[in-house]
């Protein structure tokens, strides 16, 4: 069972001193904390830490979290807080203050006089009199009028004399059909024609009229420099003139026309020969055999020898003929009959001017290709004269002036054959140890041929451009 207990607001300030207005009207602030027999638990400590039993009855503990005092009724804690005060009562209302005077209206002002009417303007209509037929109106404004009458209908004017004819005027004695036949004009004179005349050397002079008349006038087709000239028939180069070749300009300074065909210059540094070169298709040739001495009476003869005998030809007209070694830049220890040729990598110069190389199978067949195919090509490529004769066979027309001449060959056994039916040319394409590539023209056929042979044979050589 619970246990009351009573206690009075002196013992609880024995305990604490803490606000409680049960206990008087004064309201005291807790200022300090008298721990004669009371538990005090600091801040963070709780109640919950404080055993209340019987054994505890009576004891009093302050919380200083809350501001509170407890005292264990042998069971519980009990507060020790008054209760609350009695509010106290509304004071009375103070008096209101006096109103102020309120100041009176102003009295409103009085409305101004209306303005007169202005005065207007009637038109009235009068009618005819002696003196004016065509009526009229009286204008009044106010006190004022005025008239005003419309004006008389004018008078129609007289009709015009008639005017003279031309004929009249004219004074004429002729008759009316006369005077009008001689009013046509007379056929004048035939105009003189124009001609032109041609110098053909760039000049034409056109000529209108004839005698004393005649009027002269010079065109020009084109002028170089101070001298005129025909277009059609030359050209033009650092103010010289030169003809057309088969009708085409081309550079003086590295090409020249023969046979009306362009050829370009190319010249050996290493012997300052010159040779023709040709652009066919997109290559460009040379035009001639290669006339380099190399290793000469080893390696390379003049073309042309005597048939069936050891004779050499004529270097100037056929040029050189070459071992397949010496084509390629080597000797015959190094590239010869049973020797595979290493380190020859394309385009291989071998025995050709700088910036020319000997070329490929692949070469040759696009040169073959470009004039007509291997069957049609040797006599469009072979020149027109040097060839042995053949009423089956038609002569070379050397159309695009590569210009092949039949130089012959050179056998293993140093005897000259051929010469005047075949040319052979080496090409830079390797076989096997013995044999190597070249292209083949013959007298009796009218294509060309790509073929094998022995390395030790001697054949002519065109250098193709790189």
């Amino acid at each position: 069972m619970k246990k009351s207990f009573q206690y009075t607001c002196a013992a609880a300030t024995a305990v604490v001193a803490f606000s409680l207005s049960a206990c008087g009207d004064e309201v005291t602030e807790i200022t300090e904390v008298h721990q004669d027999g009371a538990a005090v638990l600091v801040a963070g400590e709780s109640l919950d830490s404080e055993t209340c039993d019987v054994s505890q009855a009576g004891k009093t503990v302050y919380v200083m979290d809350s501001s509170a005092a407890f005292i264990c009724d042998g069971e519980d804690w009990q507060t020790l807080n008054g209760e609350d005060g009695v509010d106290g009562k509304n004071g009375e209302d103070g008096a209101k203050g006096a109103k102020g005077d309120r100041g009176a209206k102003g009295e409103s002002g009085e409305d101004g006089e209306d303005g007169e009417d202005g005065a207007s303007c009637t038109a009235k209509k009068l009618d005819a009199t002696k003196d004016h037929k065509n009526g009229g109106f009286k204008i009044t404004c106010g006190d004022d009028s005025f008239d005003v009458w419309n004006g008389e209908d004018g008078v129609n004017g007289e009709n015009g004399k008639d005017g003279k004819s031309a004929y009249e005027l004219s004074g004429s004695k002729k008759s009316l059909e006369d005077w009008i036949e001689s009013l046509n004009g007379e056929d004048g004179t035939n105009g003189s024609g124009c001609t032109s005349t041609d110098d053909g050397k760039g000049s034409v002079t056109i000529t209108c009229g004839s005698g004393d008349d005649a009027v002269n006038t010079t065109l020009y087709k084109a002028m170089c420099g101070v001298a005129p000239y025909d277009p059609a028939k030359k050209f033009c180069s650092e103010a010289k003139l030169f003809d057309l070749c088969g009708g085409k300009a081309f550079d003086t300074k590295t090409q020249y026309c023969e046979e009306n065909k362009v050829f370009g210059k190319l010249t050996d540094s290493r012997d300052n020969k010159v040779y023709k070169t040709v652009q066919i298709g997109e290559q460009v040739w040379m035009a001639e055999n290669l006339n380099v001495s190399v290793n000469p009476g080893e390696q390379s003869w003049c073309g042309g020898g005597k048939e069936g005998e050891k004779v050499e030809g004529d270097c100037s007209v056929y040029g050189r003929l070459y071992t397949w070694a010496a084509a390629v830049g080597k000797t015959e220890d190094e590239c010869g009959i049973g020797h595979k040729c290493s380190g020859l990598e394309a385009p291989v110069q071998g025995v050709c001017p700088t910036g020319w190389h000997l070329p490929s199978v692949t070469e040759f067949e696009l040169l073959i290709e470009t004039v007509g195919g291997s069957i049609a090509a040797g006599t469009p490529l072979k020149s027109k004269t040097g060839w042995r004769e053949n009423d089956e066979t038609p002569v070379g027309t050397d159309v695009y002036g590569f210009s092949v001449i039949p130089a012959g060959d050179r056998n293993e056994l140093e005897i000259f054959h051929n010469v005047g039916e075949n040319a052979e040319f080496w090409s830079a394409s390797e076989i096997d140890d013995d044999v190597a590539d070249f292209m083949a023209f013959s007298w009796s056929y009218t294509g060309v041929e790509i073929g094998k042979l022995d390395k030790y044979y001697a054949f002519s050589v065109r250098c193709v451009k790189d």
